[in-house]
C-alpha cells in the first residue's frame, strides 16, 4: 500500500473540504439599507447592514465610517446591526456608508471585500390643504422643486397634525354620517387607516405631543379631547369643564397642554400625567396662543382698553346739540396686545409697545428668539385693511415690519425649521372673491408665493 500517495490524497481532500467550508461558513453581507428611494428617505431611517452569520460586533462596528458623522447607537439583532442616528439626519443631505474589510464572524472568518452606498435624506416639506373652499386633501411641496404632491385622498380634511418624526400624518376628515373621523398615513408608504371616529361630531384642530404620545383635539367645537397614541393606544380623555366652551388646545416643550375656556375667559394648563390643572391665565380675547420653545413661557393675544385723546358726545337725535366741553367723554378704544406668561412667575409682560394696534397670530422661531406676529394700526393714519407680518425679539422690544400689503391680511403662521423663512397665507380682505394665497416670507423681507387657494401651512422635517 502506498502510503504516501494516500496521505497526499487524503490532504488534498482535506484541503477541498476545508475550502469549501469556508466559503460555505464565511460571512457575507446579504442586505442592507435604507435603499435608495426618489425623494429621499425619512431622518429617522436607520442603518441596517444585515450578514449571513453572526458576527464579532466591535470588528464590525470598528470599520463602519459614516459621513457626514452624527451621534447615535449601534444595535444588533442577531446577525443584521442596526444604526439609529440621535437625532435624525440633517433634512436634504446626502449620506455616505462604507464597511471596511476586516469584520469577523463568531467562528472568525474574515467579512470579503468592502461595502459602500449612498442614500438621500428627504428634504424639509410644506404641508398644507387644497382647495379651499371645497373638499380639501393633504399636499405636500418640495421647495427645492417647487413640485407639489398629493398625500391624501379621501377629501373633505378639515385638520391635521405630524408627529415629531415627521413620519406619520394624523388628520380628520368628513365621514358618512355627517361629522369626522381620525385618520393615519405614513408620509413615505402612503398606508392610510382609521384611528378613531368622532362618528356625528365634528373633530378638528388636530395637534400631536412632542413626544409622539397624545393627540389632542376639540371636538364638536366646545370640548378638548387627547387620544393616547402609543402604549397599545386606549381611551381618549375629556380635558375640558363639562359645558364651557373651548378650543386651541396646544403643547408645551415640556408636554403640558394648554386650551382657552370661553366661559372662565382664561388659558388652562393641564397636566395629564397627573391629570390636574396647573394654572390659568386670565384672557378675554379668545385668540389662539403659543408656547415658546422652551416650554415655560407662552404667548397670547388679549384686549387692552385704550383712552385717546378724541373726545366723543352725544350720538343719535342729540348729536347736533351743544354740548359743554365738559361733558365730552374720551374714546376708548379695544386694542390687543400680545401678552407673555410664565409658569415660573405670576407676573405678565405685555409685548406691544403701541396702544393703537391689533396684534394678533404669534409664532415664536425654531430657536425661541424671534416672535412673528400680524398687526394692523387702529389709528386714522396708519389704519390698513389688512394686518401684515412683524417680528420682534422674544424679549420684547422694537418690532419691525416684514410684509407690506395693505389690502391683504396674513394668517397661520409657520416657521420653517432653519429659522430663516416663514409660510404664511394670505387673503385680500377688500376682493373677497380672490382665493386665499400661501407666501414664503424670508425674514428679510423678500416673499414668494407658493400655492393659490391653498391654507394650513405647516412644515415637515
Amino acid at each position: 500500500m502506498n502510503w504516501k500517495r494516500i496521505t497526499a490524497g487524503v490532504g488534498g481532500l482535506l484541503v477541498v473540504i476545508l475550502t469549501i467550508l469556508f466559503f460555505v461558513l464565511r460571512p457575507v453581507v446579504v442586505g442592507f439599507g435604507p435603499e435608495i428611494k426618489v425623494g429621499g428617505v425619512s431622518r429617522f431611517s436607520p442603518i441596517e447592514i444585515t450578514f449571513s452569520r453572526e458576527m464579532r460586533q466591535e470588528t464590525v462596528e470598528d470599520r463602519i465610517e459614516i459621513s457626514p458623522s452624527i451621534p447615535g447607537e449601534f444595535i444588533w439583532d442577531g446577525s443584521t446591526l442596526r444604526f439609529e442616528p440621535d437625532a435624525g439626519w440633517s433634512a436634504g443631505t446626502e449620506i455616505e456608508v462604507s464597511l471596511g474589510e476586516g469584520g469577523r464572524s463568531q467562528l472568525g472568518l474574515p467579512l470579503p471585500g468592502a461595502l459602500s452606498w449612498t442614500f438621500g435624506v428627504a428634504p424639509v416639506q410644506l404641508a398644507y390643504l387644497w382647495p379651499a373652499g371645497s373638499s380639501a386633501n393633504i399636499y405636500m411641496m418640495d421647495l427645492e422643486t417647487g413640485e407639489a404632491s398629493q398625500l391624501t385622498v379621501t377629501g373633505g380634511v378639515i385638520s391635521f397634525t405630524v408627529n415629531p418624526d415627521g413620519l406619520l400624518v394624523y388628520y380628520f376628515a368628513e365621514n358618512s354620517q355627517g361629522g369626522t373621523d381620525l385618520l393615519l398615513i405614513d408620509r413615505f408608504e402612503g398606508e392610510a387607516g382609521r384611528v378613531m371616529s368622532c362618528q356625528r361630531a365634528i373633530c378638528s384642530e388636530a395637534v400631536i405631543s412632542p413626544d409622539g404620545e397624545w393627540l389632542a383635539y376639540q371636538r364638536g367645537g366646545v370640548e378638548i379631547w387627547a387620544l393616547p397614541l402609543t402604549g397599545g393606544g386606549g381611551e381618549e380623555i375629556k380635558i375640558s369643564t363639562p359645558n364651557q366652551t373651548a378650543s386651541f388646545p396646544a403643547w408645551s416643550a415640556d408636554g403640558l397642554l394648554s386650551f382657552y375656556d370661553a366661559e372662565a375667559e382664561e388659558f388652562n394648563v393641564v397636566d395629564l400625567e397627573v391629570g390636574e390643572t396647573i394654572t390659568s391665565w386670565p384672557n378675554q380675547s379668545g385668540e389662539l396662543g403659543v408656547w415658546a420653545p422652551g416650554g415655560n413661557q407662552f404667548t397670547a393675544p388679549d384686549f387692552i382698553e385704550y383712552e385717546t385723546d378724541l373726545l366723543r358726545g352725544p350720538t343719535g337725535e342729540e348729536s347736533n346739540q351743544p354740548v359743554d366741553p365738559s361733558e365730552l367723554d374720551p374714546v376708548v378704544v379695544a386694542s390687543s396686545h400680545l401678552q407673555r406668561y410664565s409658569l415660573d412667575s405670576s407676573r405678565v409682560a405685555d409685548l406691544t409697545e403701541d396702544d393703537l394696534v391689533e396684534d394678533y397670530s404669534p409664532a415664536y422661531s425654531p430657536n425661541g428668539q424671534l416672535l412673528a406676529f400680524t398687526r394692523r394700526f387702529l389709528d386714522e393714519v396708519r389704519w390698513t385693511p389688512g394686518r401684515q407680518v412683524w417680528l420682534i425679539s422674544a424679549s420684547g422690544g422694537q418690532p419691525r415690519q416684514l410684509t407690506n400689503a395693505p389690502d391683504y391680511e396674513y394668517s397661520a403662521l409657520s416657521w420653517h425649521p432653519d429659522g430663516r423663512q416663514i409660510a404664511a397665507v394670505r387673503f385680500n380682505v377688500t376682493l373677497l372673491t380672490e382665493q386665499p394665497e400661501i407666501w414664503l416670507l424670508e425674514i428679510n423681507g423678500a416673499g414668494t408665493r407658493l400655492v393659490i387657494n391653498g391654507y394650513a401651512p405647516q412644515w415637515v422635517p
